[in-house]
């Protein structure tokens, strides 16, 4: 029985984020380690974020270095599933827009 529930929980959180994300999560279907790169770049921002001080102002950078990381990869999403709202998408016969 406990199991039956903790299996439940978890199928509910599981749904609960894939809501929040629609469409993040149909992005990720041939696009596996885009967005397991994705997920890891943004807990290492959440990371940089706790962090206590700016070490200088190399946390600053690393935070800024992340957010363009988060951007590439998400425009790499998107050319990758043949997004018409791409920018600056060039015409790719191999793939249908």
């Amino acid at each position: 029985m406990t199991r039956i529930v903790s299996l439940s929980l978890l199928g509910g959180l599981m749904m609960a984020s894939l809501a929040a994300t629609p469409a993040a999560a149909q992005s990720c279907v041939g696009n596996r380690n885009m967005c397991d790169a994705l997920s890891a770049l943004e807990q290492a921002r959440a990371s940089l974020q706790r962090a206590d001080s700016n070490k200088g102002g190399h946390r600053a950078q690393a935070i800024r270095s992340v957010d363009q990381a988060i951007r590439q990869v998400r425009n790499g999403i998107r050319y990758s599933n043949g997004s018409p709202t791409y920018p600056g998408r060039p015409d790719r016969p191999d793939r249908p827009r």
